[in-house]
């Protein structure tokens, strides 16, 4: 939106995935142009605010216009039915969560592939997400984990992801234990991955 007093101006983008994308409008109304060089575009996304009682909403932090927090909706992996054809046809990949036993997996610090950021969580699930049959996300996530032993609401989580220099996930580069749960995953599920 542009300020008329002077030459700032500020566009807002929203970037959704593709499948919940309902319909677009562009404008072309003449009152618009006073505040902005860009013609107004509304976007109906279709959302859910019931979830699955087998998953746990993923909060990012972010909220939508009612200050709602935003979340994304993963199958739990204990089902083992596959997205439907036309699932797969609209998303290209089965998106699924893994709840992590207790004790299983040491604290854990955020981060991007390997990389350590600051904050500790203590691992309780992983996600994976898979683009044509190829694993290119995986997601530990777990409450922060507080120098005391304590755990706080707010879910942290360590990302390997595909990037164009690295490809897609490689297993080695997992903790093992969540490697060979994919591994296990992909073979009955008829995935790839690299090793």
């Amino acid at each position: 939106m542009k300020n008329v007093a002077t030459t700032y101006h500020i566009d807002y983008t929203f970037v959704s995935r593709a499948e919940a994308v309902e319909a677009v409008t562009v404008g072309t109304h003449k009152e618009w142009l006073a505040h902005s060089d860009h013609g107004p575009m509304t976007v109906d996304l279709r959302v859910s605010s019931v979830l699955d009682h087998a998953t746990e909403p993923l909060v990012t932090g972010n909220a939508n216009s009612r200050g709602q927090p935003v979340a994304r909706r993963y199958r739990a992996a204990a089902s083992s039915a596959l997205p439907t054809e036309k699932e797969t046809q609209l998303r290209g990949t089965p998106d699924m969560r893994f709840p992590i036993e207790s004790g299983a997996l040491p604290d854990m610090t955020c981060g991007v592939n390997g990389e350590n950021f600051v904050q500790r969580f203590r691992p309780t699930y992983f996600t994976a997400d898979w683009r044509k049959g190829f694993l290119v996300q995986v997601r530990i996530w777990g409450p922060r984990a507080f120098d005391d032993g304590t755990t706080g609401q707010r879910h942290l989580d360590h990302r390997w992801k595909h990037t164009p220099a690295r490809g897609p996930v490689r297993y080695v580069d997992l903790p093992p234990q969540i490697a060979s749960r994919l591994r296990a995953y992909n073979a009955e599920h008829g995935l790839q991955g690299l090793p």
